[in-house]
């Protein structure tokens, strides 16, 4: 991948499209996925990235490059931000990460861990979940497949009803209404692969409720 530190224009010069031929320019120097970097805080410079189809890395990612990339303050990386363009998104390369060393984000009727998430490795997210309910909701933009591990309960894709147990395999293309829910007493826990690979926040992945 490139890095580009920073990529501005003086604010006398803005709204004159200088700031599009500039990326321009610079992204016909490399054949490789582009990362740029700002100051979080310089929220113009995101709207400009954003506008040319950049898009935010999750902080983890952000953490990693900068790192990899940069001798800087770690106040200067907690401050900063870095969006990639949609190859970074896409760029495969090999990666080991640990369910043991992904913290639980609490959910309304369980957690998540976020092992694979944001784009990284450019395969597909996985993410380990463990809940009793999952409410009603499809993606516009992001399949999903669920592989159970533990617990049984039901699935409901679109109008038809399913079980679960240890072994199952549910595959939710995007825009398919879905909703689970536990046995008395149990747990369902399961592995979610999505793809493709994107933050969770991406108009595409986020959970909507469906019409009707």
């Amino acid at each position: 991948m490139t890095l580009i530190r920073h990529a501005y224009v003086r604010t006398a010069s803005r709204s004159r499209g200088i700031g599009g031929n500039l990326l321009a320019e610079l992204r016909t120097l490399t054949a490789r996925p582009v990362l740029i970097g700002t100051w979080a805080a310089a929220t113009w410079a995101v709207r400009l990235y954003e506008k040319h189809g950049f898009r935010l890395v999750t902080p983890e990612e952000k953490n990693r490059r900068l790192k990899e990339y940069l001798s800087i303050m770690e106040r200067q990386v907690e401050s900063s931000a870095v969006l990639g363009d949609e190859r970074c998104f896409r760029y495969r390369q090999p990666l080991i990460h640990h369910r043991d060393q992904t913290p639980p984000i609490d959910c309304p009727f369980g957690h998540v861990q976020r092992i694979v998430t944001g784009g990284a490795g450019g395969v597909a997210n996985v993410h380990a979940v463990k809940i009793t309910k999952g409410t009603p909701h499809l993606h516009l933009g992001y399949d999903e497949v669920y592989y159970v591990l533990s617990g049984t309960g039901t699935i409901r894709l679109g109008r038809e009803t399913h079980p679960l147990r240890p072994g199952s395999v549910a595959v939710i293309p995007s825009g398919v209404p879905h909703s689970l829910e536990a046995d008395p007493g149990e747990q369902l826990e399961f592995v979610i692969f999505g793809t493709p690979p994107m933050t969770m926040d991406d108009e595409r992945a986020k959970p909507v409720k469906p019409v009707g």
